[in-house]
């Protein structure tokens, strides 16, 4: 984890994580893993972590890192098509996963007021100040990525100019969740509008997976 990444997690020995970029190796598949270690690299001015990885699953990924002895090597042959073509499919289905958060959202805000435990006022005021401001940052959001779609569509025909009309860092804050488990937790303690949470966090993994596609991508573009 380099020291100018933004919007850095806490990771700390024992946390387990998602790669978001699962590894191939012997034909298994590995999506999460274990924090075994963490140091300071201060050559590279990064903080190096060792994972263990765990729930090998079968089959082989879309997109991943394929391993090989020590080294690993991103592999897209199993996507087909070209990289151009895999760019402006996995935009296309990040646009599609955030208009599906936000069908959720517009079923859901209606929802929480019939279940929850709150006054007929006090909902009022936690709607507008929580969940429409949720609601009109995913629509936001929509719409931006769907200008980064319009520009690797209209002003990028090659994979090589992929790196002058995106800025990754613009696209993470884009693809990132607008909806804190924790948020909801405390607000509403309710087991059944955790349910709903989870689904659309659920979803919204798939985003994550998306973006480091595009990173290495656009690392391939440079």
């Amino acid at each position: 984890m380099p020291a100018w990444v933004m919007s850095r997690e806490f990771l700390h020995e024992g946390d387990e994580i998602n790669y978001h970029l699962p590894f191939y190796l012997n034909e298994l598949v590995f999506k999460r893993g274990i924090i075994r270690a963490s140091y300071t690299d201060q050559e590279i001015n990064a903080r190096i972590f060792v994972t263990d990885v765990t729930g090998a699953q079968t089959g082989h990924p879309r997109i991943c890192f394929k391993v090989s002895g020590e080294a690993a090597s991103i592999d897209l042959q199993q996507f087909g098509g070209s990289p151009e073509e895999m760019l402006a499919d996995v935009m296309k289905e990040a646009i599609l996963i955030k208009k599906g958060v936000q069908i959720y959202l517009c079923h859901l805000i209606p929802y929480f007021s019939r279940i929850g435990d709150y006054p007929r006022q006090e909902y009022v005021l936690l709607r507008e100040q929580l969940l429409n401001d949720i609601r009109d940052k995913v629509a936001e959001n929509i719409k931006n990525l769907e200008e980064c779609f319009q520009k690797i569509t209209t002003r990028c025909c090659r994979i090589v100019e992929l790196a002058e009309v995106i800025d990754l860092e613009a696209l993470r804050s884009y693809t990132e969740s607008e909806i804190y488990s924790d948020i909801f937790q405390m607000t509403f303690d309710n087991e059944q509008v955790m349910k709903y949470i989870v689904a659309i966090k659920t979803q919204e993994e798939k985003l994550y997976d998306n973006y480091n596609t595009i990173v290495m991508l656009y690392i391939r573009s440079l």
